[in-house]
């Protein structure tokens, strides 16, 4: 599955540059204003989401779709989950956490640093 997913993502819109860590056992992609960190058991994805650059805001949010629908992909309604917890993310006051359980999968938003982590074990 990494290999499949570090495939997926190397390719435009994502287009990340990887790299190993120094024991072998993460692979970790960045691009602008996004990074991926993948460990044997879970990816984790966090990216910016800043309201004076919608552009980078918003191919972070199909780069979030991407991997999710990716990591999950008998999960029909991924994307619309997303979709949700980013809106009621964009309306919360302070730190904002949605999680989906049975699918092992969690959206965080940082207000203050205007970052957002998507965790999603994996299965």
């Amino acid at each position: 599955m990494t290999t499949d997913l570090q495939a997926l993502l190397s390719q435009p819109p994502a287009s990340f540059q990887w790299s190993q860590s120094a024991d072998g056992s993460r692979t970790i992609g960045t691009c602008p204003g996004c990074v991926v960190d993948i460990w044997p058991d879970r990816v984790e994805v966090a990216a910016v989401f800043a309201p004076d650059h919608p552009d980078l805001s918003a191919r972070n949010a199909t780069l979030f779709t991407l991997i999710l629908t990716a990591l999950r992909p008998d999960w029909v309604t991924a994307p619309d989950w997303l979709t949700t917890q980013m809106r009621m993310a964009a309306k919360a006051r302070g730190p904002y956490e949605g999680v989906q359980y049975s699918r092992q999968v969690r959206f965080t938003f940082d207000r203050a640093t205007s970052r957002a982590t998507l965790k999603v074990k994996k299965l």
